[in-house]
C-alpha cells in the first residue's frame, strides 16, 4: 500500500471513531436531558400530590373539629380533644374580638354622626349671625347715608342763607 492510501484509511478511521465518539456523547447528553426532564416531571408530580394531601388534611381537620366541637374534653389525654379545645379557644377569642370591632365601629359611626350634627348646627348658627350682622351693617349704612344727606342739606341751607345776607 502506498503511503497516501494508508494515510487516507487511517484518517477515515480516525474520523469515523471521532464521529462515533461525538454520536455517543450526543446520545449521552440527550439521555441526560431526557432524564432531567423526567426528574422535573416527577418532582412536579410529587409537589402537586403534597399540596393535595395538605388540602385533604385541612378538610379532614375541619370535619374532625366539626364532629368533636360539641363534646370537647380538654382534660382528656386525647390529642384530638386537646387540639379541638385549642381551636375552640381561638375561635371564641376571634368572635370576642370581632364583637369589639363591631362595637368600636358603631361608636365611631355614632360619634361621626354627632359631630356632623354639631357642625351643621354650628354652620347654621354662623350663617344666622352673618345675616344679622349684614342686616345691622345695612341699617348702619342707611343711617350714615341719611346723616350725610342731612348734613349736606344743612350745608346747602346755610350757604343759601349766607348768600341771602350778602
Amino acid at each position: 500500500m502506498d503511503f497516501f492510501e494508508d494515510l487516507t484509511q487511517k484518517t477515515a478511521k480516525l474520523i469515523a471513531d471521532v464521529a462515533e465518539s461525538v454520536k455517543g456523547f450526543a446520545d449521552q447528553a440527550g439521555n441526560a436531558a431526557n432524564k432531567t426532564v423526567d426528574i422535573i416531571k416527577i418532582k412536579g408530580t410529587i409537589e402537586g400530590s403534597k399540596a393535595e394531601v395538605k388540602k385533604l388534611y385541612y378538610e379532614l381537620g375541619q370535619k374532625v373539629y366539626e364532629n368533636y366541637k360539641d363534646a370537647i374534653n380538654p382534660d382528656k389525654d386525647d390529642p384530638v380533644d386537646q387540639i379541638c379545645a385549642q381551636i375552640k379557644t381561638r375561635t371564641d377569642q376571634i368572635d370576642t374580638l370581632r364583637k369589639q370591632l363591631e362595637a368600636y365601629d358603631a361608636a365611631m359611626k355614632e360619634e361621626r354622626e354627632k359631630n356632623m350634627d354639631q357642625a351643621q348646627a354650628a354652620g347654621e348658627d354662623i350663617e344666622a349671625k352673618v345675616e344679622a350682622a349684614a342686616k345691622k351693617l345695612d341699617e348702619e349704612l342707611e343711617k350714615i347715608e341719611a346723616e350725610n344727606k342731612a348734613a349736606e342739606d344743612s350745608d346747602e341751607n346755610s350757604d343759601d342763607t349766607t348768600d341771602d345776607e350778602q
